[in-house]
């Protein structure tokens, strides 16, 4: 979206906003597209045991985005293998679990660039569909959930019965932004909170029960495009973003 922002300028956050309605969602109105389209409408998604995730299609054309989101598809399966190892402390019944994690993250290793690419030119959405996952393969998201969300293995679970987890990504900081502003319009009652400049520096933030998470940081300098970025993995060896600082 282009911008004439000056430094000191309010930042347009519902702008941006409509901006992401009218060109990722074709509408104006903001209640056309309630969170739970947003996700399974305009967006890969599928459990990944206790993770329910969500990644934007119109950032699933471009292999270096692909290759991001299947990073961070393996690391939180791998966040549950070790929650399993702290808690279980080798309990054998956490054998089958840990199993479940390895057959889960072998699949997100198969996934294909092609493959993901196709949810932009088609309407399927689900990740387990569109990629071709197996019975076995979508078994072991199932039961690797119900260890981490149940206290029977591990002897501690969630203690709201919410269900699994929904992260929806956000690739870049210009998507983080859009998101905030859609955000906003969803909820005008929490535009003074999400709609100030201190959130243009902000990773994460929540509409309803989805944490939206962004997979790059704020450039040090104030970009009025928000198209600047510092990749998570420049200071961090085990970040997730390969992407280059400039779009």
């Amino acid at each position: 979206m282009p911008s004439t922002l000056a430094v000191d300028d309010p930042i347009p956050f519902s702008d941006f906003g409509k901006n992401l309605l009218l060109t990722r969602c074709k509408t104006a109105n903001v209640a056309d597209v309630p969170i739970e389209s947003m996700r399974e409408k305009f967006c890969v998604h599928g459990a990944l045991g206790y993770f329910d995730v969500a990644y934007p299609v119109w950032e699933l054309g471009d292999k270096v985005h692909v290759d991001d989101f299947k990073a961070v598809a393996t690391a939180i399966v791998q966040i549950q293998s070790h929650w399993i190892d702290w808690c279980s402390k080798g309990d054998a019944a956490s054998t089958a679990a840990k199993t479940d994690a390895k057959t889960v993250i072998e699949w997100i290793k198969s996934w294909k660039p092609a493959a993901l690419a196709k949810a932009t030119t088609t309407p399927e959405r689900d990740l387990y569909v569109l990629l071709g996952a197996t019975d076995a393969q979508k078994d072991a998201s199932k039961h690797l959930a119900a260890c981490i969300g149940t206290p029977d293995v591990l002897g501690l679970a969630p203690r709201e019965d919410v269900g699994p987890m929904h992260i929806l990504f956000a690739p870049t900081r210009h998507d983080f932004i859009e998101l905030l502003g859609y955000a906003g319009l969803l909820d005008p009652a929490r535009q003074k909170e999400m709609w100030n400049r201190d959130a243009t520096s902000w990773t994460t933030f929540w509409i309803g029960w989805n944490l939206v998470m962004a997979l790059e940081y704020s450039p040090w300098e104030f970009d009025k495009d928000f198209k600047s970025c510092m990749p998570m993995n420049k200071f961090e060896p085990t970040g997730c973003s390969n992407t280059p600082c400039s779009r």
